[in-house]
């Protein structure tokens, strides 16, 4: 995920593809299982999002930093990066839960106005991450 240490971009589609790997060789005979994939995955993907964003504001020479976003609702990433903010002398904000929200209501205020333009999308339609 960290593609380039040294460098602030991450990748997760890797790792992504590692666990549906794993899942696939070894199978998941019980579902005590997935609990643990899933918080070693997240545990993966908070290290990068906590390392890179302190390393970035260190690098700019920032002593304020924020978690914004659907991602600031994630309470692991909320009390790791707390604690790294806090021994790298940072001041982190982070809004209450209630306002961490996802771009669905982006998406569909986009929908909204494709659709009253006419255009229409289909359950067939393919996904592009990259658009």
């Amino acid at each position: 995920p960290y593609l380039e240490r040294d460098r602030y971009d991450f990748s997760f589609s890797g790792l992504k593809s590692a666990v549906r790997r794993h899942v696939e060789t070894h199978g998941i005979d019980h579902v005590g299982a997935i609990p643990a994939i899933a918080a070693e995955f997240q545990e993966a993907v908070v290290d990068v999002l906590v390392d890179k964003l302190v390393r970035a504001a260190n690098y700019k020479d920032c002593s304020r930093i924020a978690l914004v976003g659907g991602v600031a609702a994630n309470e692991r990433l909320r009390q790791r990066l707390s604690e790294k903010a806090d021994a790298k002398d940072l001041t982190l904000y982070i809004p209450p839960f209630s306002l961490c929200q996802d771009n669905a209501a982006m998406i569909a205020a986009a929908g909204y106005h494709y659709l009253k333009e006419g255009e229409t999308g289909h359950l067939a339609d393919d996904v592009y991450s990259r658009m």
